[in-house]
């Protein structure tokens, strides 16, 4: 079980992900755009971060980008469509451990989320 936060703007994809993190025992939060997601994450409070990369207000790397100049080093899932090569680079550089395109089944988010939560449980060890 994991604290998560969900960063995205589509409401469908938040309602599907909840619905699978929280049946796999996940406590689950949720920003519909960077800036609100970024306030969150700033509280410390969770072990795994799902974020869109194109979000409103404050894209995926600028919040990202942001939250670890404040030392807070919360793994990241990324959600995107064609991600490009370079954009994953830029995205690892700021501790994405996943990215994953936006339309798959939910259970592949569960699993994302499963073994992001694992390194971050093993980093504290």
């Amino acid at each position: 079980m994991a604290r998560v936060l969900v960063i995205d703007d589509s409401g469908y994809f938040r309602s599907s992900s909840r619905l699978a993190l929280c049946r796999d025992g996940h406590i689950v939060s949720f920003a519909a755009d960077g800036e609100c997601g970024e306030d969150l994450l700033a509280s410390g409070a969770f072990e795994v971060v799902v974020i869109g990369v194109s979000l409103p207000v404050a894209d995926g790397a600028d919040v990202l980008r942001s939250i670890r100049r404040k030392g807070i080093d919360t793994p990241a899932i990324a959600l995107g469509v064609g991600v490009s090569d370079s954009t994953r680079s830029k995205l690892s550089s700021l501790g994405v451990v996943d990215v994953i395109e936006r339309f798959v089944e939910p259970s592949v988010i569960v699993e994302a989320v499963n073994r992001a939560a694992r390194q971050c449980v093993a980093r504290a060890a």
